[in-house]
């Protein structure tokens, strides 16, 4: 473990963000700006961690780490490989995970605002042009294990730009928190929008838009994305492997550990 962080520190952020860290190997690096092991940390704040595992992920082009504000917190799990991806928090008491066994591609990590989160966990398969923006106060971006995100597809918890009641001067497009759960696979130039839930091992069509909730074990297709069938779970594979055990594999695991 880093020698610049303590023991009671690196408690201190597993209870503050309900996640433990193994403290084998793991690279702790608080404020600053630095180049290290294939990944730069720029740090514009205070209070700010960047959590990795520097010998146990491989970087094939470098990860961009930056932070403008205070008090946030972005971790990568162990065993990933990345080929060159950007993560950026904007704003105070945010945070970034991507649990372990993961693999980007040029992808595109950013939340903005106050108490807003993107947490992955174990297993994604993320490919290239992909962009995961969490935006808007206390506004959550959570994506289950073993999910497959194929390229340039966006998901986002806001519009960017405000829409307004003309009458009432309220804005209507209102920021909403998305989840997309357990084997989940999206095809190419899909969009997962403000308030949507993605049940476990459905897929969503390529260049879908989606805007509410997907039921699990289903196919959806289209703008907005319909459900066009139903009864089904998808696989890397092309063909099933031999002793295939569905019930065995969508099994929940216990564990929280990066």
């Amino acid at each position: 473990m880093d020698s610049n962080v303590s023991s009671s520190s690196l408690c201190d952020l597993a209870e503050r963000w309900q996640v433990t860290f193994p403290e084998s190997k793991l690279a702790i690096l608080p404020a600053g700006s630095l180049s290290i092991k294939g990944v730069q940390v720029i740090d514009k704040g205070e209070g700010n961690f960047f959590l990795y595992y520097p010998d146990d992920i491989s970087i094939a082009a470098p990860i961009r780490v930056s932070f403008k504000g205070n008090n946030n917190y972005i971790a990568l799990g162990r065993s990933g490989r990345c080929n060159g991806s950007r993560i950026d928090i904007i704003g105070n008491y945010n945070k970034i995970i991507v649990g372990r066994n993961f693999n980007l591609d040029q992808n595109g990590f950013r939340v903005q605002g106050a108490g807003s989160s993107i947490v992955i966990d174990s297993h994604l398969t993320c490919h290239a042009k992909t962009f995961i923006f969490a935006q808007g106060g206390d506004k959550h971006i959570n994506i289950g294990r073993h999910c497959l995100f194929s390229t340039r597809i966006n998901i986002r918890t806001n519009d960017g730009h405000g829409i307004f009641d003309l009458e009432t001067m309220k804005r209507v497009n209102i920021a909403k928190s998305i989840v997309v759960h357990d084997r989940v696979w999206i095809g190419e130039d899909a969009k997962v929008l403000k308030g949507a839930i993605v049940n476990s091992d459905s897929v969503i069509g390529a260049a879908s838009i989606v805007t509410r909730e997907v039921p699990a074990n289903c196919v959806v297709a289209g703008n907005p994305a319909r459900v066009v069938r139903t009864g089904i779970f998808w696989n890397h594979s092309q063909v099933l492997p031999r002793g295939y055990d569905h019930a065995a594999y969508t099994a929940p695991l216990e564990d929280t550990d990066l």
